[in-house]
């Protein structure tokens, strides 16, 4: 089946850091709301058997220094499996932690960027539902 992506937001985070956990509590939040401020990059997706997903970063654009992400379903499903992959170059970075919050929505800690380009966070559902976030990987401004 084919995947609907789409990147709702691509403006400049105002302090140019991308660090997700720059507010206090944010480690305990899980929301793939976008900001009003633009300070954040949002991709949705349908899957394989047509749930609505959303991958949210608290930093936009995303760069190396992004180490955390929040994955919202709807309808509400475990996510099994969040794995980084640069499909130009065949390979991926260290695995994933995934701490579920709600019943829509995950955690995606420990990612760890290695390089700048074209990335995508693959995702497997309970069940075996899947789809694939396609987002770009860009150098911090200094």
């Amino acid at each position: 089946m084919k995947l609907i992506q789409k990147v709702l937001f691509t403006a400049s985070i105002v302090a140019g850091t991308g660090l997700a956990f720059a507010a206090p509590g944010l480690a305990s939040e899980c929301s793939c709301e976008q900001s009003t401020d633009g300070s954040d990059t949002v991709v949705e997706v349908t899957s394989t058997n047509g749930a609505e997903m959303t991958l949210r970063f608290a930093a936009n654009p995303v760069t190396r220094q992004v180490k955390l992400a929040f994955l919202c379903v709807n309808p509400g499903a475990k996510v099994t499996l969040a794995k980084l992959w640069m499909p130009g170059h065949g390979h991926g970075s260290s695995p994933t932690t995934l701490v579920p919050v709600t019943d829509t929505c995950t955690r995606v800690e420990r990612v760890n960027f290695v390089m700048l380009g074209e990335w995508e966070i693959q995702t497997t559902l309970e069940g075996g539902d899947k789809g694939t976030f396609p987002f770009e990987v860009v150098a911090a401004n200094e």
